[in-house]
């Protein structure tokens, strides 16, 4: 429902989306917001139990030394694109 109906999703809550190069979100984009958002939901509300009684999160991050600087993958073409 999120993918089809984005555009209206987005102007009823007075979200200012960058598009992603162009193109909408797509199923896998927003599994993976929902899931990003219900980690830090976790972390920030450990006393709150949502609809699937999850409270752990599986790992945390630590890092291990200098982190490389993020890029796309050039399959997607995006070389001249800036990088986050």
């Amino acid at each position: 429902m999120m993918v089809e109906t984005q555009d209206e999703q987005l102007d009823f809550y007075g979200i200012d989306f960058v598009d992603l190069f162009g193109r909408p979100l797509k199923l896998i984009d927003c599994q993976n917001l929902f899931c990003e958002t219900d980690k830090y939901a976790r972390v920030m509300h450990p006393d709150r139990r949502g609809i699937g009684n999850r409270t752990r999160i599986k790992q945390q991050f630590s890092p291990n030394g200098r982190l490389a600087a993020p890029f796309f993958p050039p399959k997607w073409g995006l070389a001249t694109a800036t990088t986050v």
